[in-house]
């Protein structure tokens, strides 16, 4: 997060996503500005909740370690549907612990979204992402996510 506010220092964090895939084996961080949104709403009116769009990524190289963990994980799991399943579970859940402390600590106001991610979701992913933006945010921006989203 260092990384994204050293490089923006003008701009004011709006919102903050873990991003993985379906079958939680990835994991990078992507982020947006207040500005970033006012630049991008008019060709994409939800650019403020979708974390795909965003563009700030500065510092991802600090996820390569548990990028590697979560492969090695996720091979150990792959073609088990319960332990892939489990696994699925308890890595998503880690995310959103970790963003909660994140958010308990300070690190993010109120005012800005923050959630976990799948890149392109599935069902699962998508209702684990939708817990995930309940159990961490305000209402507005709850509201916000569900219109954007359809949910």
């Amino acid at each position: 997060m260092a990384a994204i506010r050293d490089a923006h220092p003008s701009e004011t964090l709006s919102g903050y996503a873990l991003c993985t895939d379906d079958s939680l084996s990835t994991l990078s961080h992507i982020a947006c500005t207040h500005e970033f949104i006012d630049a991008h709403r008019a060709a994409f009116p939800d650019v403020d909740v979708i974390a795909v769009a965003w563009e700030y990524a500065e510092g991802s190289d600090a996820f390569d370690g548990a990028r590697a963990l979560l492969t090695e994980k996720y091979a150990a799991v792959a073609g088990n549907e319960e332990l892939f399943e489990r696994h699925v579970s308890e890595v998503f859940g880690a995310l959103l612990i970790v963003l909660r402390r994140a958010r308990d600590e300070g690190l993010f106001q109120d005012d800005v979204l923050v959630y976990a991610t799948s890149t392109d979701p599935g069902p699962a992913l998508e209702e684990l992402a939708l817990n995930g933006v309940i159990a961490l945010n305000t209402p507005s921006w709850i509201e916000r996510w569900r219109a954007a989203m359809g949910s």
